[in-house]
């Protein structure tokens, strides 16, 4: 055990210790210094005291004792880190504390339990020390005056970018709003704020932004001065030489600006020819008139010149949109990214039409649905509902299933159409029980909510 935390702590540098506590009592640790030393702690019962030991580990495995005590009095199992393992019974995170000094950090610990989960054996934790997460948060920059911080769902301050050390438990808002008002400021300066979430266990912890108005703006201020110039400068050269090639280029662009024109309003049926002229025809789904308008300006695909190029681009584009709606309108319901792939390089893959095809067919039922429906009520049972559904399409996704149909609480999933594999009906089967392994997660889950189980 010495040995792999050892090995767990050298090659992980972000981790501050690495340990295991048995449910005896025993103890075994790695960890690090501020001076990047490795050590190696223990602790074991000897009658009603606790032995400890810590020694000073070279980088050849050398061990010179540091530090002992034969009453030592630490007991790993009235940690907060042991009881919360212990009760969840799974990995979890514990909320920030002290650490060395003055510094906060938070532990990963993982139950080891016994065969078929009757008991705890002991806990494997990992620690992180939070002045790492500060100092990274002080190398971004973002802009000259942004600031950065971690908070956690109470709004408790847990890292910041700030350059000078923050209070312990301070409210992250009123850190932000002082950083970003220069001293002696009357009225609080307009800031750009962001936040987005940090999925790490049950913590709640989210990482918010605040952006000084000045920041954003000075340098659209100076971009604008610039165009300006620039503006002017461009019209001035453009007033030269306006006459002549505004009669050169007006003509064709009229024309390519109608059909783009055209284009932007629904119409992908247009047609760029490569021989001086283009084509627009209209069908069911285009402008409602049938037939085709031919247009008679100078534009020419297959020109070398500017035009040509952007009559080629357009071409490019509505030839992109029609494959987009050719995707959007064939695979309508809940695919797999790599069906639409697979139906945009090959479009016959897809017979509208139907062809016989041997597929495996997986259904999926709620038990008691409609007695739960009564008993819920419509919008409780959509939000129900909702979940489950968000919970059963990631797994069918993964197994390359086809979402066929879903019928309220009822899911109707393809395998071999439209297309095949010889594995159909195997990931068809184990879909299934990854489906009811996420059911079981999903009911912790509902149950943590005060709903009914499905």
């Amino acid at each position: 055990m010495e040995r792999y935390l050892v090995s767990v702590l050298r090659t992980r540098p972000h981790f501050t210790w690495a340990s295991y506590a048995s449910a005896g009592e025993r103890f075994v640790g790695a960890w690090r210094d501020a001076d990047g030393r490795v050590m190696l702690n223990r602790s074991w019962p000897v009658g009603d005291k606790i032995h400890m030991r810590e020694w000073q580990l070279s980088a050849e495995g050398e061990r010179r004792l540091v530090r002992q005590s034969d009453d030592h009095r630490y007991l790993p199992t009235r940690r907060p880190f042991y009881r919360q393992a212990v009760a969840a019974r799974r990995m979890v995170w514990t909320e920030p504390y002290g650490f060395f000094g003055q510094s906060m950090g938070i532990t990963c610990a993982q139950p080891l339990l016994t065969e078929g989960g009757v008991a705890v054996r002991g806990v494997f934790t990992v620690d992180f020390s939070l002045l790492g997460l500060s100092d990274f948060l002080r190398g971004l920059r973002l802009t000259p005056n942004a600031r950065v911080a971690i908070i956690d769902a109470t709004g408790r301050l847990i890292a910041s970018g700030a350059a000078t050390p923050l209070a312990k438990g301070a409210k992250a808002t009123a850190v932000l709003s002082t950083a970003v008002s220069a001293p002696g400021d009357t009225a609080a300066e307009p800031v750009l704020e962001q936040s987005a979430p940090i999925h790490l266990g049950e913590l709640g912890w989210r990482v918010r932004v605040e952006v000084p108005q000045r920041d954003y703006l000075a340098d659209v201020q100076a971009q604008t001065r610039r165009t300006i110039a620039l503006c002017a400068a461009a019209l001035a050269l453009a007033l030269v030489v306006a006459y002549g090639l505004g009669r050169w280029i007006a003509r064709p662009l009229r024309e390519l600006s109608a059909q783009a024109r055209r284009v932007r309003g629904g119409d992908l049926d247009v047609q760029f020819g490569a021989a001086g002229d283009f084509a627009a025809t209209t069908g069911d789904g285009g402008s409602g008139q049938g037939g085709s308008v031919r247009g008679a300006g100078p534009v020419d695909a297959a020109a070398a010149d500017e035009i040509g190029e952007l009559t080629q681009s357009l071409s490019t584009m509505v030839a992109g949109l029609r494959d987009r709606d050719f995707i959007r309108d064939t695979l309508g319901r809940y695919v797999s990214p790599e069906l639409a792939v697979q139906a945009l390089r090959d479009r016959d893959a897809v017979r509208l039409g139907g062809e016989l095809r041997r597929v495996t067919v997986l259904m999926s039922d709620l038990r008691g649905f409609s007695t739960l429906s009564t008993r819920l009520g419509p919008e409780a049972m959509i939000g129900l509902v909702n979940r489950y559904l968000a919970a059963m399409t990631p797994v069918i996704l993964e197994h390359q299933g086809t979402l066929n149909e879903i019928l309220g609480d009822g899911l109707l999933v393809l395998f071999g159409a439209p297309f095949g594999r010889d594995d159909d009906a195997r990931r068809a089967c184990r879909c299934a029980l990854q489906m009811q392994a996420a059911l079981a997660d999903l009911r912790v889950e509902l149950a943590g909510a005060g709903l009914p189980a499905l």
